[in-house]
C-alpha cells in the first residue's frame, strides 16, 4: 500500500474507533515516509486515545521537532502533559500554541483546564475565548456543508455556541452521509446526556451498534446509558459484551464494577475494579468506586486505603480529598475528616475551594465558632478573597453577631461587587435584624445584577412574606415560576401566597402544577386540601389528604386536618377514629388535648340531626354544631 492509501485506511479505522488498527496503519506509513507530518500527527493522536501517554509524549516531541509552527501540535502535547499531571509543562505548551494562534479555542480551553487544576481560579475565570474565536465559530456554523467532515465540524461549532438542537440536526446530517462516523453519534449522545434524556442517548448507541456491533466502546457507552436508566442487568450484559470484544478495555471493567456495586454484588464488583486498576493503574475512577464498595462492606480501613491510593496517584485530585473527608464524617471520625480538608488546603492555600468544603462540613454540624476560625485562617493568607469574607459573615450570623456579619458582607461586596449571593446573605441578615426595607433594597441590587436568576426573586418574595405583604410577594414568586417553570417548590410557594390572599381557586391551580412536577410532594397535597376545604369542595379535599397520608402516614397535622374534613362530610365516626390515631402520635400533650376537644359526641350529633330533621332545617356540620349548643 502507498502512504496515501495507508493514511486513508487509518482515517477510516480512526473514525470507527479502531485506534489500535489505525495506529498500525500510521506506523506503516511512517516506515515508508519517516518525515510524513500527517502520519506523525495521526500516530500521536492514536497513542493519546489509547492512553499510552508516555509514548504519546515522545511522539509529540518528535512532531514538534518536525513541525514547530503547528499550534495544534502544541495543543496535543499540552493535553498529554495534562493527563500526566505535569501541569506547569502543559501550561507552557498551551501558551506556545496561543503564541502561534491567539484565537485557537482548543488552546484556550486546555489552558483554562490546567489553570483550574493548579487552583489558579482567578486566572482561569479571566481566560475567556477571544472574540475572534466566537466569530469564527459563528462563521463555521453558518457555512454550507458538503461532506460528513464538514457537518461534524459545524456541529461542534454549534455546540460551542450552545445551539444544541441545531447541533443535533447537523450531526444527523453527518451520519446520513457517513453512517460509521461514530464521533457524531457520541456528540448527539452527549447532548441528550446533558439534558438527562438517557432513553434518547441509549437509542443513539443502539443505532450505532446495529451498524458496528464489534465495537467494544459502543457496548460500554450503551452500558453507561443503561446504568443511568437504572437498568442494571442489561447494563451488565452490555459491559460483558465489551469485555468479550476487548479484554484489555479497562473502562469496561470499571463500569462493570460500578454496575455490580449497584446490584449489591460487592465481591464481584471488587474483582472487576481490581482488574481495571491492574490494566490501567493511572485511571482514577476505579479507586473511588472501590472505596465505596469497601465502605458498603464495612471494611472501612481498606476503603480509606483506596482513597489514599487515589490521592497518592493524583495529589491534586480534589474530589478524592472531598470524598475521603465525607466518608470519614459518615463513620463518625469528624476530626480525621477535618484533617483531610486541611491536607487539601495546604496543597492549595490560595484557593478557597478547600476552605469552603471544610466550612460546609463544620456548618452541617453547627460548629460555627470553628467555622469562623477557619475563615480567619484563610483571610490571614488571602485577605482579598471575597468568598472568605462572605463566609465569615455567615459564621458570624449563626453566632448571633449580626452587626459584625454585615461588616464582613460589606467587605466581600467591596472585593466582588458582581456576586449576587453576597447581597442575598446580607439581605437575610438585615431581615434577622428586622431591617426589612434595607433588605429589600439589597435584593433589588441583586436583581439588577442577575435579572434572570430565580433565587433573587424568591428572596424578595420571602422578605415581603415575612412582612405579610402577600400582594407584593405574589409577583416576585410568579417571576420565579416564569424563570424556572420546572420548579415544583416555586409553584407551591405561589399557591401558598394565593391562599394567603384568599384566592383559593387560583391556589389550587398552582398546587396542581407543583404536583404535576413532583407527584410525591406531600406539602403540596396538604396545602391543596386546605384550599379545597376553603372552597367547600370537601370530597376533593379529602382525596388530597388521603394522597398526602399515603406518602406520610404518621403525620399528626395531616390526620388532624383530615378528621376536620370528615366532620364537614358528616362522617363523624371516621373523624373520631382519625382523632384517636392522631392522639397516639401527638408530638406533645397539648396536641393530644386538641384531639380530645375536637372529637365528636356521637349521641349529641344524632339528637341534633333528629331535631333539625323535625323542623325541616338544613343539615350540615355547622347547623349540627349550633343545634348542639342550643340543646
Amino acid at each position: 500500500m502507498t502512504v496515501e492509501q495507508l493514511l486513508e485506511e487509518a482515517a477510516t479505522l480512526r473514525k470507527t474507533w479502531r485506534y489500535k488498527e489505525a495506529l498500525s496503519s500510521y506506523e506503516q506509513a511512517l516506515q515508508r515516509a519517516p518525515d510524513c507530518i500527517a502520519a506523525h500527527q495521526g500516530r500521536c493522536e492514536m497513542l493519546r486515545e489509547l492512553s499510552r501517554r508516555q509514548e504519546a509524549l515522545l511522539a509529540y516531541d518528535e512532531l514538534v521537532r518536525l513541525d514547530p509552527l503547528s499550534a495544534n501540535t502544541w495543543v496535543g502535547k499540552g493535553r498529554v502533559l495534562a493527563h500526566l499531571r505535569r501541569y506547569e509543562e502543559a501550561l507552557d505548551a498551551f501558551d506556545h500554541a496561543l503564541h502561534l494562534a491567539p484565537s485557537l479555542s482548543t488552546a484556550v480551553s486546555g489552558k483554562r483546564y490546567v489553570l483550574e487544576r493548579l487552583h489558579r481560579d482567578k486566572e482561569a475565570e479571566g481566560l475567556a475565548d477571544p472574540e475572534t474565536t466566537r466569530t469564527a465559530r459563528q462563521r463555521l456554523a453558518a457555512q454550507e456543508c458538503t461532506t460528513a467532515e464538514d457537518y461534524y465540524a459545524q456541529g461542534n461549532a454549534l455546540l460551542s455556541l450552545d445551539q444544541n438542537d441545531e447541533a443535533i440536526r447537523t450531526f444527523e446530517h453527518c451520519i446520513r452521509l457517513d453512517p460509521l462516523y461514530l464521533d457524531a453519534y457520541e456528540r448527539i449522545s452527549l447532548v441528550h446526556f446533558g439534558r438527562d434524556e438517557h432513553e434518547r442517548s441509549l437509542a443513539i448507541w443502539n443505532r450505532a451498534l446495529q451498524l458496528f456491533p464489534e465495537s467494544a466502546r459502543l457496548h460500554e457507552e450503551r452500558a453507561s446509558a443503561l446504568t443511568h436508566l437504572e437498568r442494571y442487568h442489561e447494563a451488565l450484559d452490555a459491559c460483558n459484551q465489551a469485555i468479550q470484544l476487548d479484554a484489555s478495555y479497562y473502562i469496561a471493567y470499571s463500569q462493570r464494577g460500578e454496575i455490580l456495586h449497584q446490584l449489591g454484588r460487592y465481591s464481584e464488583a471488587l474483582q472487576a475494579l481490581d482488574q481495571a486498576i491492574e490494566l490501567a493503574p493511572d485511571f482514577t475512577s476505579p479507586y473511588t468506586h472501590k472505596a465505596e464498595v469497601l465502605a458498603n462492606l464495612r471494611r472501612y480501613e481498606e476503603a480509606l486505603s483506596a482513597y489514599d491510593q487515589l490521592i497518592r496517584l493524583d495529589p491534586d485530585h480534589y474530589i478524592a480529598y472531598w470524598e475521603k473527608a465525607e466518608f470519614l464524617g459518615r463513620i463518625g471520625r469528624d476530626e480525621d475528616a477535618l484533617a483531610t480538608y486541611d491536607q487539601f488546603i495546604e496543597r492549595t492555600p490560595h484557593s478557597f475551594e478547600g476552605y469552603q468544603w471544610k466550612l460546609f462540613f463544620l456548618s452541617e454540624r453547627g460548629r460555627y465558632a470553628d467555622g469562623l476560625a477557619t475563615c480567619e485562617r484563610c483571610l490571614a493568607r488571602n485577605p482579598h478573597l471575597a468568598k472568605a469574607h462572605e463566609w465569615k459573615g455567615r459564621m458570624l450570623y449563626h453566632l448571633e453577631r449580626s452587626e459584625e456579619a454585615l461588616v464582613s458582607f460589606e467587605e466581600a461586596i467591596q472585593l466582588d461587587p458582581r456576586d449576587e449571593d453576597i447581597y442575598l446573605a446580607q439581605a437575610r441578615t438585615l431581615v434577622h435584624l428586622g431591617r426589612f426595607d434595607e433588605a429589600l433594597a439589597i435584593c433589588e441590587q441583586a436583581i439588577q445584577l442577575v435579572p434572570t436568576k430565580p433565587s433573587v426573586y424568591k428572596e424578595k418574595g420571602d422578605i415581603l412574606t415575612k412582612q405579610k405583604r402577600y400582594a407584593d410577594a405574589l409577583p416576585a414568586y410568579q417571576k420565579v415560576v416564569q424563570l424556572d417553570p420546572e420548579n415544583a417548590f416555586a409553584h407551591d410557594q405561589v399557591g401558598d401566597t394565593l391562599s394567603k390572599l384568599e384566592r383559593f381557586a387560583d391556589a389550587v391551580k398552582a398546587y396542581n402544577q407543583a404536583l404535576r412536577l413532583s407527584p410525591d410532594f406531600t406539602g403540596a397535597y396538604s396545602s391543596k386540601a386546605h384550599a379545597l376545604e376553603e372552597l367547600g369542595r370537601y370530597e376533593e379535599a379529602l382525596a388530597a389528604y388521603n394522597k398526602a397520608l399515603q406518602l406520610s402516614p404518621k403525620h399528626f397535622f395531616l390526620l388532624f386536618d383530615r378528621a376536620h374534613v370528615l366532620k364537614k362530610l358528616l362522617r363523624y365516626e371516621e373523624a373520631n377514629a382519625e382523632y384517636d390515631r392522631a392522639q397516639l402520635i401527638a408530638p406533645n400533650p397539648l396536641f393530644a388535648a386538641c384531639c380530645l376537644l375536637a372529637s365528636v359526641d356521637l349521641k349529641s350529633v344524632a339528637e341534633a340531626k333528629a331535631r333539625l330533621e323535625a323542623t325541616g332545617k338544613e343539615i350540615s356540620d355547622e347547623t349540627i354544631e349550633e343545634e348542639i349548643k342550643l340543646m
